[in-house]
């Protein structure tokens, strides 16, 4: 340790050895999700654009084609324009809440077959049972574990 005086501050060097170490250069992340064996078509419905981004970019690197919307209203109309495979949708959306989304997506002749899959930070089985009254296939609790996501998706058989 080196210091010039009192007020001057100081001064510590520390060497570390050079380890070499192996770099990845591929992310770790796919080796533990499903690959997608078929492209399939999802909707992301959260008004948290964060989480939205990420979960869209963890999809579409699996090979999903992946639309987003931010409010329930917009997800209504995205579901009916892109007819998604799958719709992963947050309950507390801002206007229209996510249970309401999910009924009138199941009103929705194009959109029944459809998985959806309820997000939320409630996690009872009260909560669970309110998502699939609504119509939701599954329900998980915040934060969403994005290779349970991709699972779920690569378990669903499309029938359109």
């Amino acid at each position: 340790m080196f210091s010039g005086g009192s007020g001057q501050g100081r001064e510590a060097v520390v060497h570390l050895p050079l380890h070499a170490a192996q770099v990845s250069t591929e992310s770790s992340v796919t080796d533990y999700a499903p690959r997608a064996t078929s492209t399939k078509r999802v909707l992301v419905i959260d008004d948290n654009v964060d989480v939205a981004d990420m979960l869209a970019a963890y999809l579409q690197q699996l090979g999903h084609e992946v639309v987003q919307a931010h409010d329930g209203r917009t997800g209504l109309d995205v579901a009916t324009r892109h007819q998604p495979d799958v719709i992963v949708c947050d309950l507390g959306l801002p206007g229209l809440d996510g249970y309401e989304v999910a009924r009138t997506l199941r009103t929705i002749r194009q959109l029944r077959s459809s998985l959806l899959i309820a997000v939320s930070g409630y996690g009872e089985s009260a909560d669970r049972d309110k998502a699939q009254a609504a119509g939701f296939s599954h329900h998980i609790t915040k934060p969403a574990d994005p290779i349970e996501v991709a699972e779920l998706i690569a378990k669903h058989v499309t029938s359109k």
